[in-house]
């Protein structure tokens, strides 16, 4: 499974000319060059979609992402679209000199402190963005305004989950931001939940505009609770992967400037590849030349080696304990393959459901297909499969651990002459 994250940063719309709308048929042309090898498009908005946070700018954000959305259903893929709001999301003209107040007192305390009515203060000056997002996900933005200084999104595509995690750094902006001014409340935010392939962070201000303590605090907590982390604001396309002796590993991306609102010609973006089923993945970093985006760096295949905090509660498959599963138990060619794995030639067995005494239902599937089998164990975590030898139980076994989950699973292989006894282990006997 190849899913492709298309991060887009820093877009400054205007009520009036936006060079940035012209181009977007260039950025299509990107994503079709590489629709024949992906499955799914997540398309990530870092900051910054307007310039001064006025209604008539998200008007226009309004109609853009509509011909987004419009570009993905003509190229018949499967695509999810996120927005966090940056400092140009802010309208200042809502700035009154409580929330000026407030924010002093802020960076004369400390994000320990950090209550409702203050952060309600604070991000009042987002309020058209938050109706923006609200219209763009179909509901309300936020049930509260804590809400809004985090939140998340999920998508799943092919069994493949992605979780999405958002970081309002722009909350305490100013017109004039400053670095070491901004404070996010670390403390109230939670782990992220095990089960997901990939985890991205993404918020406006890298590390350097947080305060010093907050910003070693929400690193710590952004980077344990992340695979990939991506950031905006300083208009300069930055890729580097980070590996910590503890145990953590992120990708991040600090993304460009999609529209100058100087320099007309500038424009850049990111495009990250994820394989999930080879766990590698791929850095792109495209820049406008004359009349489209050229790739002026791409990187080779790497590892997607996830953090030990990620991987809490879950069993991970080594490449060789993955390549004895994949082992078919016999040699098969194919001219179009030069070794032919399980997972080419496996077709699962029909099963025949028994229920134990303990569960009722009115009726019994006496023929359930083995591809429905396999997709119901993933919701419930207790079945038992039993059959004559030869029958298809162990490659079928081999094939749950590569099966994406959303819990941790692991099979377990019993020996047992009285298959009443195995009836009375399980909750479903096939």
């Amino acid at each position: 499974m190849k899913v492709a994250i298309l991060h887009l940063s820093d877009v400054h719309l205007k009520k009036g000319d936006n060079p940035v709308i012209a181009k977007f048929p260039a950025i299509r042309g990107v994503i079709e060059a590489h629709s024949a090898d992906l499955d799914a498009c997540v398309v990530v908005f870092s900051g910054d979609i307007a310039f001064s946070g006025k209604p008539a700018e998200y008007a226009v954000a309004d109609d853009l992402i509509k011909q987004l959305r419009a570009m993905f259903s003509e190229m018949k893929m499967r695509f999810h679209l996120c927005f966090l709001p940056g400092n140009h999301d802010c309208d200042f003209e809502k700035a009154d000199k409580t929330r000026e107040l407030v924010l002093q007192g802020l960076l004369a305390g400390d994000a320990d402190n950090i209550d409702e009515s203050i952060v309600e203060s604070c991000v009042r000056v987002q309020d058209t963005f938050f109706n923006f997002l609200g219209r763009q996900n179909g509901g309300d933005a936020s049930k509260s305004c804590y809400d809004r200084l985090a939140y998340s999104s999920d998508f799943e595509v092919g069994g493949t989950r992605i979780r999405l995690n958002f970081f309002n750094t722009a909350w305490m902006s100013k017109k004039k931001d400053k670095q070491g001014e901004i404070l996010l409340p670390v403390q109230r935010f939670d782990p992220t939940p095990s089960g997901y392939d990939a985890v991205i962070g993404v918020f406006h201000h890298p590390y350097a505009w947080l305060s010093t303590e907050n910003r070693r605090a929400f690193r710590k907590y952004v980077e344990e609770n992340s695979d990939i982390i991506l950031t905006g604001h300083e208009h300069e396309g930055v890729a580097y992967t980070k590996e910590a002796f503890t145990g953590e590993n992120t990708t991040h991306l600090e993304g460009g400037v999609l529209q100058d609102s100087q320099y007309k010609e500038i424009s850049t973006f990111n495009l990250l590849v994820i394989d999930t089923t080879e766990k590698k993945f791929r850095v792109e970093q495209y820049e406008w030349k004359r009349d489209l985006y050229t790739r002026y760096l791409q990187s080779e295949w790497k590892p997607f080696i996830r953090g030990k905090l990620l991987l809490r509660n879950t069993f991970q498959i080594s490449s060789s304990f993955l390549k004895d599963l994949n082992d078919p138990g016999a040699q098969f060619n194919h001219p179009r393959a030069d070794r032919l794995i399980l997972d080419d030639i496996f077709i699962a067995p029909d099963f025949r459901e028994l229920l134990p005494p303990n569960v009722k239902r009115k009726t019994v599937r006496d023929l359930v297909s083995g591809t429905k089998v396999l997709s119901e164990i993933k919701l419930d975590p207790l079945h038992l499969i039993t059959g004559a030898e030869k029958a298809g139980k162990t490659f079928s076994k081999t094939h749950l651990p590569k099966r994406p989950y959303a819990r941790p699973s692991a099979t377990l292989s019993i020996r047992s002459r009285d298959p009443k006894d195995e009836h009375r282990q399980g909750r479903r006997l096939y």
